[in-house]
């Protein structure tokens, strides 16, 4: 395994979003936000990392590889908070059937580096709670909880 980042452009960056529309909408949707608002997050996200105003994007969008070849996606960039030193990873991915062989974990450390290459002193993500794969990980990557949401369907 020789995994490298290979940050995309602003344009490319955009059709990767919305080529992971799907993945995206079933995310936000399955944790409660309506559609409607889901769409308009994944706008938000598509003008965040390649801004109509032709402005450079502070959000960072990768390809992961494996010995040269694309086993998955990453975005990294300031939170929210409007703390500069701290940042998000907006999304991870690693392709379903290459899981489980390290990529993931290379692709977080790797996320780190450049988030501190950038002046972050600390990073942070969100993780499905039913992902206990992904929270696994990164608990053995040093992350933990800070909040938890939970939810109960009325009726059932």
């Amino acid at each position: 395994m020789r995994l490298t980042l290979q940050q995309m452009s602003g344009g490319d960056a955009r059709a990767w979003l919305r080529s992971k529309e799907g993945v995206f909408l079933s995310d936000w949707t399955d944790a409660g936000i309506p559609e409607d608002r889901a769409r308009a997050n994944l706008e938000n996200a598509c003008e965040l990392v390649d801004p109509s105003s032709g402005a450079d994007s502070p959000q960072k969008v990768f390809r992961v590889l494996d010995d040269g070849e694309e086993v998955g996606g990453l975005w990294i960039g300031p939170d929210s908070s409007g703390d500069s030193a701290a940042w998000w990873v907006w999304y991870v991915e690693v392709n379903r059937e290459l899981r489980g062989r390290g990529l993931g974990r290379a692709a977080m450390q790797e996320a780190e580096c450049i988030a501190g290459d950038y002046g972050a002193t600390k990073i942070g993500l969100n993780v499905m709670g039913s992902n206990h794969t992904a929270r696994s990980l990164y608990e053995s990557l040093g992350y933990r909880p800070v909040s938890i949401s939970m939810t109960k369907a009325l009726g059932e």
